[in-house]
């Protein structure tokens, strides 16, 4: 009986705001797409050396304008209250640095 009460006399949580709600569930779709497209993607992954790294002075720059080009975007996303979008432009840009560093064409100061 004792438990029945405290249960009871729990306060309950307010219900989140419609628009927390709907930016959730806007998240969690987005999320759903993109696990469904890089499931696509890693199911047909393989490992190559093209061609083109032995022209690695011409890579570079396309490396670096994509990693500019995404924060920008993110820039303008977060200043039109558009998050969920910031954030993932903010991760392709790590993105693009990231493997830049990695293969030694980008070095952050």
């Amino acid at each position: 009986m004792s438990r029945i009460k405290d249960v009871l006399s729990r306060k309950r949580r307010p219900r989140p705001a419609p628009h927390i709600i709907k930016m959730c569930e806007e998240l969690r779709l987005r999320v759903e797409k993109y696990l469904k497209n890089a499931k696509a993607l890693f199911e047909n992954l393989e490992t190559q050396i093209p061609e083109s790294i032995n022209r690695i002075d011409e890579i570079a720059p396309e490396f670096h304008q994509m990693a500019i080009s995404y924060y920008r975007d993110a820039i303008h996303f977060y200043e039109n209250g558009e998050y969920i979008n910031a954030l993932a432009a903010l991760e392709y840009a790590e993105g693009w640095l990231d493997a830049g560093k990695r293969l030694g064409i980008l070095k952050v100061r």
